[in-house]
């Protein structure tokens, strides 16, 4: 991962979750704390994100986009 920032956020207690959305493709990193491995999420897939409740579609970030 060539975000070293993204990284120093996750080992922060109170951060449960952090999402990272590409922006030349429609993929995600999910890392979140007690996790060895990000969560990858591509395409069409299911996007969850347990600290705030939230369950849809990984594509509906990129609505706007050319990607889709």
């Amino acid at each position: 991962m060539p975000f070293k920032n993204v990284w120093a956020y996750a080992t922060i207690a109170s951060v449960r979750e952090v999402l990272i959305l590409s922006s030349t493709s429609v993929r995600a990193e999910v890392l979140r704390q007690g996790d060895e491995a990000p969560v990858i999420v591509a395409g069409d897939e299911a996007l969850r994100l347990d600290s705030i409740g939230y369950e849809g579609s990984l594509v509906d970030f990129y609505a706007t986009t050319d990607l889709t």
